[in-house]
């Protein structure tokens, strides 16, 4: 059955499904997103038009794959240019581009204009990574890491852009050549040579869509009619080069607001934090009045769910929990970060040979990777070494424990406690949630509307995880609810 803001979105997609208008769905959290572009996608299936359902991750797609069944064709948008750039055929590597494998194929000098070989490869790197999440078509003097470009003349700037432009050419998914493919580079590929297999479909369903970056705003602009359902307050991934893509898109706005996953308490605290961003939703949550939420403490024992800010002290109550014999689950690919930790183990000791994680394996010493993090930067790789390095500086001789920790048995059903930073815990939900302290450390007034705003987004995301109870313990968030 569904909400008559459901029925009213669907009645609406059919009306733009006829005009080629786009249609927007601003859906709050746990609002039955996903059942409502089924609904939509079962009554456009009605009129005999072909329809694609771009899910965000390939979990989801492969979550969705029966549900919608012959409703609609169901992949990711990275799925789509794979298909339709022959990149199986290639036989190409799937992999990263490490600054190492621009050197060598381009084969810089040992020195340009006062930087090394390595650095020169690191700035071209950071030139791509910028234009492949783009909506640019050209790769321009804007792509050029921020860094360099107050400390570069236009000339050696244009160097830099020309052998970005080299390299994306010798590396195109049509181009017979060993350098690896990266998911990113087919994706820009694919909207550089025109989006082709789009035209195939009359509507296209993007699911998630405030966390899309410009390289996909800007390929569906192609479709022929669209419908974009997401949540601007959830849009938590700028570091990944996200923009928040809901203001931005063109098309007709309508609500999405009766949240099916906590009740009107939660729906309260939720419209809290969002009245103090720069601009405040619209329309306001509503939480189910059948279910009964309630903020107050976890009763002691009762399994939960705590939600942290960052890994650093994350890692610290994992390590405690564990000492006083709790039983824990960590959301996140564990394995991975513990190769991340032992590969850092190994650079720092001078084992090249046992530097096995990519992000690692391009640094030729452990104060390289160390310099890459001082130097700052927003793009996915420079906020993952910074995490790392922090990871290794902040555990020193406890480093082993932490890996051990990480490679221990964990199951998240027996868990007594389950821990997972803010972004990992988007998408999830819990009986029981604590929010913990340490957003205390990142959150305050003296950073940018900007910062506070995303910051916002985090919390908001934070406190609709829970179903049941919500215990907060930050003071800023239980600041932010006492305000009138």
């Amino acid at each position: 059955m569904l909400t008559n803001e459901q029925n009213a979105i669907v009645n609406a997609a059919e009306r733009s499904a006829r005009s080629g208008a786009r249609l927007k769905v601003l859906a709050g959290a746990g609002t039955g997103k996903t059942t409502t572009l089924f609904a939509v996608a079962e009554r456009l299936s009605t009129l005999n038009r072909k329809v694609l359902y771009l899910a965000y991750n390939r979990a989801i797609m492969l979550e969705s794959k029966d549900r919608f069944a012959n409703k609609a064709d169901v992949m990711t948008l990275h799925g789509l240019a794979y298909r339709s750039m022959g990149v199986g055929k290639s036989r190409r590597l799937l992999g990263t581009i490490y600054p190492s494998v621009v050197a060598k194929a381009l084969d810089l000098p040992e020195m340009q204009f006062g930087m090394k070989r390595f650095a020169l490869a690191r700035a071209i790197l950071g030139t791509l990574s910028a234009f492949f999440t783009s909506g640019d078509l050209k790769i321009t003097c804007q792509h050029v890491p921020a860094y360099l470009t107050t400390k570069l003349s236009d000339d050696q700037l244009g160097w830099i852009v020309s052998h970005a432009q080299q390299f994306f050419g010798m590396a195109m998914p049509n181009r017979k050549t060993d350098l690896p493919l990266t998911h990113d580079l087919y994706l820009k590929a694919w909207h550089v040579e025109g989006t082709p297999g789009l035209e195939r479909y009359d509507t296209v369903l993007l699911d998630e869509a405030q966390d899309a970056n410009p390289v996909i705003v800007h390929a569906l602009s192609h479709a022929r009619h669209a419908v974009f359902v997401g949540d601007s307050n959830q849009q938590i991934y700028s570091f990944r080069g996200a923009i928040d893509a809901m203001s931005l898109l063109a098309g007709d706005e309508m609500p999405l607001t009766q949240s099916f996953r906590w009740g009107p308490e939660i729906a309260r605290i939720a419209n809290k934090i969002l009245a103090n961003k720069q601009k405040p939703p619209k329309w306001p949550l509503r939480g189910d009045p059948l279910k009964e939420s309630v903020v107050r403490r976890v009763d002691p024992g009762k399994r939960h769910a705590r939600i942290y800010r960052t890994n650093n002290d994350l890692m610290q109550d994992a390590l405690l929990l564990t000492y006083l014999k709790k039983s824990i689950a960590m959301v996140g690919d564990r394995k991975d970060l513990s190769l991340a930790l032992e590969s850092a183990q190994a650079l720092r000791e001078g084992r090249p040979d046992d530097v096995k994680h990519y992000l690692l394996r391009q640094y030729d010493s452990w104060e390289d990777a160390v310099s890459e993090s001082n130097a700052g930067g927003s793009s996915s790789h420079a906020q993952e070494i910074q995490q790392l390095v922090r990871l290794v500086h902040s555990y020193g001789s406890r480093l082993n424990d932490l890996i051990d920790l990480l490679n221990s048995e964990q199951h998240e059903e027996s868990a007594d406690v389950v821990l997972t930073t803010a972004h990992r815990a988007k998408g999830r939900e819990w009986d029981n949630v604590v929010i913990t302290q340490d957003f205390d450390r990142v959150l305050d007034n003296s950073q940018t509307r900007d910062k506070i705003d995303l910051e916002l987004n985090l919390l908001y995301v934070s406190v609709t995880r829970a179903r049941q109870v919500l215990e907060i313990q930050s003071e800023v968030l239980a600041g932010y609810i006492a305000k009138r």
